[in-house]
């Protein structure tokens, strides 16, 4: 991986070199070789409907890169992206482990009787993102990372590619509705909302201009405690997870219906059958309300079991 990353960097740098002029009135806009660079970003925003759901973004996904390449007729067109994050953290109680602050996760009674503080930018991420035409369709490839694996190590968030409906990949779960999430200072986001990040394929449409579904296969990951003391095990899924929406967006906002099936499979070793299959399900509504001037109204209610 590191050699494909010196190797793109080295393009970047012979073509730099090559550069010039070719449009005085803009200056943004360089010859690269066969490619031209822009460093505006309307072409490599505006070559998608951001309504046709499986190109939502949370409040914490940051806008598209702010430059690109792309060919002389602009059919295809490739950019980079990113942001460094720097967290300073201090938590009086000791509550949680730094950086996140999941409220779930706080012991109760508290296991520790002193505060503490903490300091990175693991936050920070580097994204990669081509966009083009094929057959008045238009494909998109996206990458995305952090540093938030193991000892500071790039841990992948967004990886995915979407072409005529399909979404293939790894993205926010389609069962979530992203536009739903009110923006908050840490990017946990509020108690009990819908947030995970899966590998699937989705297909989305629109039944009008106002109504849209998805549908998909996403990697079912159920967390299962550990009971292995007393014989009982996870096991390798069998079935994918199946969720599914209907969404209506107007002026006043929208709302989004929501429901998903799951199967969830453990070993138990004290029965005569070892594995055992238990069904989860589940259904949501949400959605954002506009009120007068730059004010809205957020909600979400999920019920479920097993999700």
């Amino acid at each position: 991986m590191k050699k494909i990353y010196f190797f793109f960097f080295t393009l970047l740098i012979i073509f730099h070199s090559q550069a010039q002029e070719i449009h005085p009135a803009d200056s943004s806009r360089k010859l690269l070789g066969p490619f031209m660079l822009w460093s505006r970003n309307e072409l490599l925003r505006n070559v998608y409907d951001p309504e046709r759901g499986y190109f939502q973004k949370a409040f914490t996904d940051k806008d598209d890169p702010r430059f690109m390449i792309t060919n002389e007729d602009e059919t295809f067109k490739f950019g980079i992206g990113g942001f460094v994050n720097v967290l300073a953290f201090m938590d009086f109680d000791g509550m949680v482990e730094f950086p996140d602050f999941v409220t779930s996760q706080i012991p109760v009674p508290m296991g520790k009787e002193r505060g503490q503080f903490g300091l990175g930018a693991a936050n920070s991420r580097i994204n990669f993102k081509v966009v083009g035409k094929a057959k008045k369709q238009t494909i998109v490839g996206f990458i995305e990372t952090d540093f938030r694996g193991t000892g500071n190590a790039l841990r992948l968030r967004h990886a995915y590619i979407s072409y005529f409906g399909f979404t293939v990949g790894q993205t926010w779960s389609t069962f979530m509705d992203l536009e739903a999430g009110p923006p908050t200072i840490d990017q946990e986001g509020p108690n009990t909302q819908i947030a995970t990040r899966q590998p699937m394929i989705r297909y989305s449409g629109n039944f009008t201009p106002k109504f849209s579904f998805s549908v998909a296969l996403e990697m079912n990951t159920p967390l299962i405690f550990d009971y292995s003391s007393f014989g009982i095990q996870t096991e390798y899924p069998h079935l994918p997870d199946i969720p599914a929406i209907l969404k209506f967006k107007d002026k006043f906002g929208h709302v989004q219906l929501a429901g998903i099936v799951r199967a969830m499979n453990y070993y138990d070793d004290t029965l005569s059958h070892s594995s055992i299959t238990e069904w989860g399900y589940g259904g949501a509504i949400s959605g954002k309300f506009n009120l007068p001037g730059k004010f809205y109204i957020y909600y979400q209610a999920v019920a479920g079991k097993g999700i």
